[in-house]
């Protein structure tokens, strides 16, 4: 979190706070959330919730995202992550995302700072290592609103500027602001769902079906069609017919669950929704000063090598590792071709990708052993 004499921070807030008269500050309210109302139930509706917000607390970069609790994460606005730092992001480095981690472990939180997410999923852990991989992919210190669906489905609206991080203030009119938000998502799932609801159902990763309280079908995805010619239909009818509220069974490398709904759905009150997921990597969070001494080992680092990549690792140039290290440029760019030849790389652009492909070995076999 930043300090609150941040120059950039206090002219956000000064922004916010008035332009000389108490209109022009209800006005930059009302008129945001007039547009967002005014796309409930559109295939716009995220992208101008995205817009709106990110004007209304004075923010230049936004993400809207759909976490899973089984499959990876899948982009529904996106207007700052170049498409080769979104694929990145989608092969490993989604796994060191505290979001995903707390979505996929059910720790619920509506409005919070990526570095309070950080602290909530592992107080000692990841630390300036997850700032410097995530700073990889353009990420720096977001602020995300979160916002339930169903089945363990989640809306992250991601907000972002690269000119300070975010203070208590801005998070505090977030807060204030998110009951609100929250009821026009409410809204906007009552009128665009079951009918694939633009970008919440209708993604190839996850497969949705929706049946009355009597079980008759009322919906289907594209992907369900897909699933039900990969997988048993008798499989997938022996679960729909069981008691199989919030119980999740695994197909081949498929996850099926099914959830109940409320009376007050907005999908088919009392109905039930079913879902089948590729099931994703689970997160990493765990301590990385662990990570960096296995993968020392694994690569058989000398002390001075396995520092130079932890130094690498966090952003730092050579000039500045040259200083901490109290050595010359000359010797530290020596140091770091050797280092980089014993691992196979070819420069620090590779040292972030190699380290996420050490950790998915790494976590292989207890992902895939673990029972559901």
């Amino acid at each position: 979190m930043l300090m609150h004499e941040d120059p950039s921070a206090v002219r956000r807030t000064e922004r916010w706070e008035t332009e000389g008269h108490a209109g022009g500050a209800i006005s930059r309210v009302y008129s945001p959330l007039a547009a967002i109302l005014h796309d409930v139930g559109r295939p716009a509706f995220y992208q101008t919730l995205a817009v709106q917000m990110s004007r209304l607390l004075c923010c230049d970069r936004y993400l809207v995202v759909r976490y899973s609790q089984f499959a990876k994460p899948t982009f529904l606005v996106n207007n700052f992550m170049p498409p080769a730092f979104e694929t990145f992001y989608l092969d490993d480095l989604y796994r060191l995302d505290p979001l995903y981690a707390m979505v996929r472990h059910g720790v619920r939180s509506n409005v919070l700072t990526l570095r309070q997410a950080h602290q909530m999923r592992n107080p000692t852990g990841i630390g300036t290592y997850c700032d410097a991989l995530l700073e990889h992919a353009c990420i720096y210190d977001e602020l995300a609103m979160l916002l339930p669906l169903f089945g363990g489905l989640e809306i992250a609206m991601c907000l972002d500027t690269q000119s300070a991080p975010f203070d208590d203030e801005i998070v505090a009119m977030a807060l204030d602001i998110y009951p609100v938000i929250h009821q026009a998502n409410k809204m906007h799932l009552e009128r665009s769902l079951p009918g694939g609801g633009y970008g919440l159902l209708d993604g190839r990763s996850t497969a949705v079906m929706v049946t009355t309280p009597d079980n008759e079908t009322v919906y289907k995805n594209d992907a369900w069609l897909k699933a039900e010619n990969s997988v048993s239909r008798r499989d997938i009818a022996r679960y729909t017919q069981s008691d199989f509220n919030h119980r999740v069974v695994q197909l081949g490398d498929l996850v099926l669950h099914g959830h109940h709904l409320d009376n007050d759905s907005p999908v088919w009150p009392k109905g039930h929704m079913f879902f089948i997921e590729q099931r994703s990597a689970d997160s990493i969070d765990a301590d990385f000063g662990t990570v960096i001494d296995a993968f020392a080992r694994r690569y058989r680092l000398s002390p001075r090598e396995r520092e130079l990549f932890k130094m690498a690792l966090e952003g730092l140039d050579t000039r500045r590792i040259a200083l901490q290290l109290g050595l010359s440029a000359g010797t530290v760019k020596n140091y770091k071709q050797r280092l980089y030849a014993k691992l196979g790389i070819n420069g620090e652009r590779e040292i972030v990708a190699l380290l996420m492909r050490f950790l998915a070995d790494a976590t292989l076999l207890s992902t895939e052993s673990r029972v559901i």
